[in-house]
């Protein structure tokens, strides 16, 4: 069988594209060992625990109530997702779209409502802790999440002007 010219055109392509994606990858991506002496250690993974920020008795009411306040959130939003797919199963697919899209802010606006009240949970046991029990909460990446704080170890965006003095 030979070759056809639309195939050849799909394998210069292909290749040619497989070829851009190798230049594009940064030299550091192929290198594997050890980090290079000096870098920063990287922070550390799990989750903060009652246990290690070694909170008092109001401060354990208050991080068990912000855990619960998150356990019901996330099982809250799982069944308004459902909600919302069974209610929309079922339209035509030409159907107006303003109800779905109704359908949609109101999940969205009761997302919104139980983020907001889990933040409170998270902010109130915040509120109760020392300097030091604060940074290890917030190496916690739950907390982090309901607090709207960075990942743990993200590097911060510079500022514009560059660095201030």
């Amino acid at each position: 069988m030979p070759f056809r010219p639309s195939r050849l055109r799909t394998a210069l392509s292909a290749l040619a594209l497989c070829s851009a994606c190798l230049l594009a990858t940064p030299a550091s991506a192929l290198q594997s060992g050890p980090p290079p002496v000096g870098a920063m250690p990287a922070p550390p993974i799990g989750p903060a625990s009652a246990e290690s920020l070694g909170l008092n008795a109001a401060q354990m009411r208050l991080w068990q109530a912000a855990h619960s306040a998150t356990r019901e959130a996330e099982a809250h939003a799982l069944e308004l997702h459902a909600r919302l797919l069974r209610e929309t199963a079922d339209e035509a697919p030409d159907a107006p779209l303003r109800p779905r899209v109704q359908a949609m802010d109101r999940l969205h606006d009761a997302l919104e409502q139980d983020r907001r009240a889990v933040r409170e949970r998270w902010l109130a046991l915040d509120d109760s802790l020392d300097a030091a029990q604060r940074r290890r909460l917030r190496t916690s990446p739950e907390a982090a999440r309901w607090l709207d704080l960075p990942p743990a170890g993200a590097m911060m965006m510079p500022t514009p002007g560059g660095p201030q003095r």
